[in-house]
């Protein structure tokens, strides 16, 4: 019988301490949703639309970029990955995409908007982090990395410079 419940215990503690390591996972590392905004005009010379999660490095990564882009006769306009679907990419001149892989995985609607706009590859910029820093979509050309602060300024010039490339065509 004390045998019995030995397991039981033993169980149940094991069942605690991995509730509690996936809790710390996704306190430590979960990505919260953004408040869209805008930059300039919509009738600028050129429009930007900016994908986001929102994390402390992506955050910064977009603030770099819209400090760049702001003086600039440039519209921004910057949202969630989440809301990606509401917006007609051909109404842009460029797309920035920036999403973390979790679980193994790119967030399913930053797969679905990329697959269903495969035809305007060539005005993306895709940033994709993860844990290792190498994680990216299968058949999706992206800058990859880890989410690690002091890079924020090396991935937002590496972005900045493939989207004035865009521009510039």
């Amino acid at each position: 019988m004390k045998s019995r419940f030995n397991i039981y215990l033993s169980f149940f503690l094991i069942l605690i301490i991995c509730l509690g390591l996936m809790l710390y996972y996704l306190l430590t590392f979960s990505m919260y949703e953004i408040e869209s905004s805008e930059v300039n005009s919509p009738f600028a010379k050129s429009s930007i639309l900016i994908g986001t999660q929102g994390s402390d490095f992506k955050d910064k990564i977009t603030s770099e970029i819209v400090a760049y882009y702001s003086p600039k006769d440039v519209y921004l306009k910057v949202t969630d990955i989440s809301s990606l679907h509401e917006y007609a990419v051909q109404d842009f001149d460029a797309i920035i995409v920036m999403h973390t892989w979790e679980y193994g995985s790119a967030p399913d609607k930053v797969k679905k908007f990329l697959h269903k706009n495969a035809e305007y590859k060539d005005k993306m910029v895709v940033l994709s982090t993860s844990g290792d820093g190498s994680n990216k979509i299968k058949g999706v050309d992206a800058i990859t990395g880890e989410s690690i602060l002091e890079n924020s300024d090396e991935m937002a010039t590496k972005i900045i410079e493939q989207v004035n490339l865009i521009l510039n065509k």
